[in-house]
């Protein structure tokens, strides 16, 4: 599977392929690394990376009461780091093989205590960055949220900084200006116009597909979805609780897959098909004519 490193946005690292065993669930994959320009990483940078990966996936993950290893304790690299977490109310794990103290692996989601030289807690820095929905519409209005306590510097006023907006299709994106939305809060808003066609300027930004959102590392991200693919009424309402977006996204998809073996559903969300219908019930209609004809012959 290809790997890469989430929560170091800016670390170049290269793709490695690994060999899914034969027999059995695949195991860690570290054969892809990433080396780090800036200055050493330490036990604390690493776990606040890894926070981040963990946030990506789980936005209210929690941490466990395990009895984690001595923080302070040397550490003879390289070595295998763990950790866990819960997330829906089960435990999750991560690991990560640190290389050196400028070059680590691919996040895991795996558990081999075997190959643990250490666990750590991940560290939660307090940074979260977020669009107000999972999903938006092209040319829809979507409004980023980041949470840094640190970037409230006046308690008197309201605080703002840059941040880095960009797309699928536009990388290089826009710098955009959120604000505290009161004194003191520590969250800062910032609303992005989304545009399919033209150049991202300003508060626009070229869409396609997906939108994202950095600072400080710290990347939140939405999908742009056709208007095939709008849920109807009653399916929207979901959109504002993670729980009930994830079920709703499982409840879809497994719609999408219903049919006679083919992938075509017989109701499909864009269309309906008459004629599959008109073949089910005359095939219907002909095995039960059938088996009144054999039922008879029997008698």
């Amino acid at each position: 599977m290809t790997v890469g490193i989430i929560g170091f946005a800016d670390i170049p690292y290269s793709h490695a392929s690994c060999a899914a065993p034969l027999f059995g669930p695949p195991g860690p994959c570290f054969d892809s690394f990433s080396v780090y320009s800036g200055p050493p990483l330490t036990e604390k940078s690493i776990m606040e990376g890894l926070a981040r990966n963990i946030e990506s996936s789980y936005r209210n993950w929690q941490m466990t009461d395990r009895i984690w290893d001595d923080e302070d304790e040397a550490l003879h690299l390289p070595a295998i780091i763990c950790t866990e977490f819960v997330a829906d109310g089960m435990k999750q794990y991560r690991m990560v093989k640190w290389k050196d103290s400028q070059t680590i692996s691919s996040f895991e989601n795996h558990r081999d205590d075997s190959l643990c030289d250490k666990w750590l807690s991940p560290i939660d820095d307090g940074i979260s960055t977020k669009w107000d929905k999972s999903r938006y519409l092209p040319e829809d209005t979507g409004l980023v949220s980041v949470t840094d306590k640190d970037m409230n510097l006046n308690d008197k006023k309201m605080d703002s900084f840059d941040i880095h907006v960009w797309s699928d299709t536009d990388h290089k994106g826009i710098e955009l200006t959120v604000t505290e939305n009161n004194n003191s809060s520590g969250i800062f808003e910032v609303s992005v116009f989304f545009i399919t066609k033209g150049e991202s300027s300003g508060v626009r930004l070229l869409v396609e597909d997906a939108v994202y959102a950095g600072h400080k590392s710290n990347v939140g991200s939405a999908r742009i979805i056709n208007e095939s693919e709008t849920r109807d009424a009653a399916t929207n309402v979901y959109e504002d609780s993670e729980e009930m977006s994830m079920a709703s996204d499982k409840v879809f998809f497994s719609e999408e897959s219903i049919g006679f073996g083919s992938g075509t559903a017989i109701f499909d969300k864009s269309e309906f098909h008459p004629n599959t219908m008109i073949i089910a019930m005359l095939i219907g209609a002909g095995s039960f004519f059938g088996l009144m004809v054999f039922w008879k012959k029997r008698k």
